[in-house]
């Protein structure tokens, strides 16, 4: 509540404007209801017309959405990262958008990298930097962006040849509308950003056989955890089984029927 007194008689119908300053909340906010009343003559309380866009009081900016993904967990594959945003306040031209924490690419530092925006709500600039080390890229907005409105953009970068757990990645916006940096929501599964699939350390990952015999026929026993989820199609190879007399071709024996999960090669 701000309490303003006057000091002159004022004059009936004449406009008055006035200004002073508070500190923003840290967190994102809607704009605020604003009422005027009078005393010493009392004046009906009457809501105030906020100011349009990003002028209406105590309207703080923030993600609304703030969603990461990308397109492969394949190690050394290319790999498309998305981003998703909405946006409490408009982003205003010139306003960087700063993604972080996409760590363990393999694409070196390169200015620029190419981006593209998914959809016809054009929002940044084609080009942006790319830091390795930090896992960051950095793009400009070029058209003023609409509260609420959902934007797309995407750039590829390489993933590494080794598995990797998806890191945390954050977001944040700079210049002429700032948002502080937050952790942007991954994507699931095989879509987290920077998860890339790889033999779960550790956790199973074991060969072992039933018989020892000379010329017997022996049962090879497989228990492998994999980071990623396997789509239909997807095959795991196990090699170095040297020695044995069965020939080339399509082994049909699965002894594990109760878990329908693989076809068996050979």
């Amino acid at each position: 509540i701000v309490s303003i007194q006057a000091f002159q008689v004022s004059v009936p119908g004449a406009q008055y404007s006035l200004s002073f300053e508070v500190q923003n909340p840290i967190h994102g906010a809607n704009a605020s209801k604003v009422f005027v009343s009078g005393s010493g003559i009392t004046v009906t309380p009457v809501q105030a017309e906020n100011g349009p866009g990003n002028a209406a009081p105590l309207l703080i900016a923030d993600f609304l959405v703030k969603r990461v993904g990308q397109s492969t967990p394949s190690a050394d594959a290319w790999n498309t990262i998305s981003i998703t945003l909405v946006t409490r306040a408009s982003l205003l031209i010139g306003t960087k958008i700063t993604v972080s924490g996409l760590t363990g690419s393999v694409t070196p530092d390169t200015d620029p990298i190419k981006v593209w925006n998914n959809n016809s709500n054009v929002l940044v600039s084609t080009e942006g930097t790319w830091n390795q080390n930090p896992g960051r890229v950095v793009t400009t907005v070029t058209s003023r962006s609409n509260a609420s409105g959902t934007y797309e953009f995407q750039f590829v970068i390489r993933n590494p040849g080794q598995g990797q757990y998806p890191p945390p990645v954050f977001i944040e916006t700079s210049g002429p509308i700032i948002i502080n940096q937050t952790q942007a929501e991954s994507g699931m599964g095989n879509y987290a950003p920077m998860g890339i699939a790889q033999f779960t350390p550790n956790f199973g990952n074991n060969i072992g056989q039933v018989v020892p015999h000379a010329s017997a026929m022996n049962t090879i026993q497989v228990t492998f955890t994999v980071s990623a989820a396997l789509p239909p199609g997807a095959r795991v190879t196990i090699s170095g089984l040297t020695g044995s007399l069965t020939p080339d071709g399509q082994l049909y024996k699965m002894i594990d029927k109760g878990k329908p999960f693989v076809q068996l090669l050979h």
